[in-house]
């Protein structure tokens, strides 16, 4: 889902949020050069949701290099 034709939205339902969801969030963020998104997950007792960023979007490169606990995906 996007939202304002910028941020896209992915939706789960699982019990648990694992490294590979979040390895396809950001795969997708990067096929379609978008610079940040959601991955929000119904399925846990509680709301889980992460924020993903597109290590590799020209808007990111200054917020990630102050921010060295950002994820990074493993694609350059």
């Amino acid at each position: 889902m996007f939202v304002e034709e910028n941020i896209m939205v992915e939706l789960k339902a699982l019990i648990k949020l694992e490294e590979v969801h979040l390895a396809h969030a950001m795969n997708y963020y990067q096929a379609y050069n978008l610079p940040i998104g959601l991955l929000i997950n119904f399925g846990a007792k509680s709301l889980e949701f992460k924020r993903v960023y597109n290590v590799n979007h020209p808007e990111n490169k200054g917020y990630i290099k102050r921010n060295p606990t950002i994820i990074k995906s493993n694609k350059s």
